[in-house]
């Protein structure tokens, strides 16, 4: 259970992660039969991204499924700077990535 991750690289065989290194993920469940509700998790390099410096692991970790999805809508949409769009039915990761109040 549970597809996002942020948290903190502790043994990793891949020349862009080491150890130490803040990263956040989405575990594709679907591909990998891996979820994130654990204390460590094992994922394929290929799913990982640096977690932004500008945000806590806590926050960090709502980016991965939530923030891609409201940046796909919104790409979608067309929207462009200064340009407001109502999103009705949205979850609320969503809603509040794409930003909302």
């Amino acid at each position: 259970m549970g597809w996002d991750l942020a948290g903190v690289v502790t043994a990793s065989n891949h020349s862009r992660y080491r150890p130490g290194d803040q990263v956040i993920a989405m575990s594709a469940q679907v591909a990998t039969s891996r979820g994130t509700w654990a204390e460590q998790v094992s994922l394929p390099a290929r799913l990982l991204a640096a977690a932004p410096t500008t945000l806590a692991l806590e926050d960090a970790a709502a980016l991965p499924l939530a923030g891609v999805t409201a940046l796909q809508a919104l790409s979608r949409a067309a929207v462009t700077a200064g340009e407001s769009r109502m999103s009705s039915g949205s979850p609320p990761g969503q809603w509040s990535a794409s930003g909302g109040p």
